[in-house]
């Protein structure tokens, strides 16, 4: 086999090569302890990435999905991502009284996403 043609055999194996690798680069994260995602959303967040953060997020909720204080860390991502019918919604749901969420973050929080 010449060269070239084993440049155009591997160019053309690229693709099939590449779809794997990056599947697994975009679920790799979902192996992570929640202490770990929850600690790379809120660097993600400082970091003004609100999409990855609320990506990290909805993960951590998806698998613990009665944790109000992630819902509401979700919500203040997605308010800052622009995303404020989803915000409102969740907020919505929230309870009035959450361990760790003072009554007045959850009035702010409700009351912010109604006037974006």
């Amino acid at each position: 086999m010449s060269p070239g043609s084993a440049r155009c055999l591997i160019r053309s194996m690229l693709p099939a090569l590449l779809v794997p690798m990056l599947m697994l680069a975009a679920t790799a994260h979902s192996r992570l302890p929640p202490l770990d995602l929850l600690e790379q959303a809120v660097d993600e967040f400082d970091d003004g990435e609100f999409a990855s953060s609320s990506r990290l997020l909805e993960e951590l909720l998806g698998r613990m999905p009665h944790n109000p204080g992630l819902a509401y860390d979700l919500a203040l991502s997605y308010f800052m991502e622009g995303r404020f019918a989803e915000a409102d919604t969740l907020t919505s749901t929230l309870p009035d009284e959450a361990p760790g969420i003072s009554a007045d973050s959850m009035i702010s929080a409700r009351a912010a996403t109604l006037l974006a």
